[in-house]
């Protein structure tokens, strides 16, 4: 998963932060339109949004924040600037699915220099 935070996560926080604190894109939905408890879909994930989220750590150096013993999960935090914000940024607006949707608005609206990402995978 990769969660974009609503605010700039603490050191503190980074290790308590759940995936649905923020904006989520999750590998699951790219194979199927998931359903929340109210009934509203997030759509379906494309591939090429979600291979753009995966290469960005790869250009970048993430740091590895802690794992989550209860979900087995390591968790990685990754600050980017505005070089690569900018692609970001295009392959959300190009994308259907609600969370880019959303992550698209708040870029939009605010116009950030950098924003934080948390990587979360399994061992």
């Amino acid at each position: 998963a990769v969660t974009f935070p609503y605010s700039v996560p603490t050191e503190e926080s980074l290790e308590m932060l759940r995936p649905n604190q923020g904006v989520s894109f999750h590998a699951g939905d790219l194979a199927e339109d998931r359903k929340s408890a109210r009934g509203i879909g997030r759509g379906r994930l494309e591939e090429a949004l979600w291979g753009h989220l995966v290469q960005i750590p790869l250009r970048a150096s993430p740091r590895y924040v802690g794992f989550h013993l209860g979900n087995r999960m390591d968790r990685y935090h990754l600050a980017i600037e505005m070089n690569e914000i900018v692609p970001l940024l295009s392959r959300l607006q190009e994308s259907r699915y609600r969370p880019s949707r959303e992550m698209a608005d708040y870029l939009l609206y605010h116009r950030p220099q950098s924003i934080e990402l948390i990587y979360t995978c399994q061992r």
